[in-house]
């Protein structure tokens, strides 16, 4: 029955990318009179830098920010949705993510059609989205989540991600079970939110945990509850090691953006410095920071690092097959290239996606070695 389902539910993404092909011209002779991209923020420069490298150049940013408009995001200027410019644009490409519904609903009252870029993403891509969710995905669920997060990015319509939402994030699935000695690694640790669920998990059973954590108000509140966790849990003081340091590609010193929403800190990967030189926070490659030890289990949400990270990391991935859950929804090409090397480090991973929010986020990526094909060199 799920497998009529699974194939049924492909079936409708297929339509859905038939339709938009119908309704929009988006043919590189179509793209090349210039775009609107709608939403001068982190998605909106992603977007800027795809289409300027597929030829495509942006006319301008739209924003309903009124601080924004009139000044230049990434060179290019920001203009109210009303704007003369917008309405003549040939295409108008919206970049709110989790708003793309309500912004052409705004953009339609003007009488200009508009479309999610997640969608002309996905279709420009979609040989590799498909290849991910029919030939490298390990079950039925991993597919079902996986269309629904297609779904979003195709309509913007959330509801196709709350109705694939599961609970437990990190931990969804029963191969992520702790089994007594883990060695732990918790990029992007925030306040210590995973360290305190994973030693839950474990009922307090393992052998090591590193937390990195860049944002120095977010380190503070970690130390406070791994101080209570060493308390009540009776752990030694050795056993985690809070480091204030990001996970990179190579060790170097990157520039850490934040907000005042103490979630909205991410590093900047632009930023050119080596060694230390060029940023005010300490990153690490994984290979070199454990330098031999051995890592066991990775979770990593880093804010569009990740598969910098994964680069960082994969002599200990090839050596210790660790298992690994992985946010795969900042950077819209992460929804494939993350699955696709990591089977290049490990031929061997099973893989599965499990989607952890009513909305398009939280969505993980779960890898792992069945038993049987798993060897640690300690």
């Amino acid at each position: 029955m799920i497998h009529n389902k699974t194939a049924r539910s492909w079936r409708e993404i297929v339509a859905l990318v038939s339709d938009i092909e119908k309704t929009f011209s988006l043919t590189e002779n179509d793209l090349a009179q210039g775009v609107v991209i709608f939403g001068a923020g982190p998605h909106g420069h992603i977007a800027a830098r795809y289409l300027k490298n597929i030829g495509t150049r942006v006319l301008c940013f739209a924003d309903n920010d009124p601080v924004k408009q009139g000044t230049l995001f990434g060179g290019i200027r920001v203009v109210p949705p009303q704007d003369a410019s917008v309405a003549s644009a040939p295409t108008v490409f919206i970049t709110i993510r989790n708003g793309a519904l309500s912004v052409q609903h705004q953009l339609a009252n003007l009488g200009i059609d508009s479309l999610p870029f997640d969608a002309f993403y996905l279709i420009k891509n979609m040989e590799r989205f498909a290849r991910v969710r029919n030939n490298l995905l390990s079950d039925d669920q991993s597919k079902l989540s996986y269309d629904g997060i297609l779904k979003t990015m195709l309509t913007g319509d959330n509801s196709y991600c709350a109705a694939v939402m599961e609970a437990n994030q990190y931990f969804a699935l029963p191969e992520f079970i702790n089994f007594g000695n883990d060695h732990f690694i918790d990029a992007g640790a925030y306040v210590g939110d995973t360290i305190e669920k994973f030693i839950w998990m474990c009922s307090g059973v393992f052998t090591q945990i590193y937390a990195f954590e860049p944002g120095e108000p977010q380190l503070i509140a970690m130390k406070h509850r791994v101080e209570r966790l060493r308390r009540e849990w009776v752990i030694s003081e050795s056993a985690i090691i809070c480091e204030n340091a990001g996970l990179a590609d190579k060790n170097k010193r990157l520039t850490l953006s934040m907000s005042n929403v103490l979630a909205n800190t991410s590093l900047n990967n632009d930023s050119p410095g080596d060694n230390d030189q060029g940023g005010n926070i300490r990153c690490y490659a994984l290979d070199s920071y454990l330098a031999g030890r051995p890592a066991t289990f990775i979770k990593a949400d880093i804010e569009g690092m990740e598969l910098a990270m994964l680069h960082g990391a994969n002599k200990t991935i090839r050596q210790f097959k660790p298992k690994m859950a992985l946010s795969i929804y900042h950077t819209t090409a992460h929804l494939f290239e993350i699955a696709e090397y990591v089977k290049s480090l490990v031929p061997e991973y099973s893989i599965a996606i499990r989607q952890h929010s009513p909305i398009f986020a939280e969505s993980v990526l779960y890898c792992w070695v069945p038993r049987g094909n798993r060897i640690h060199k300690h």
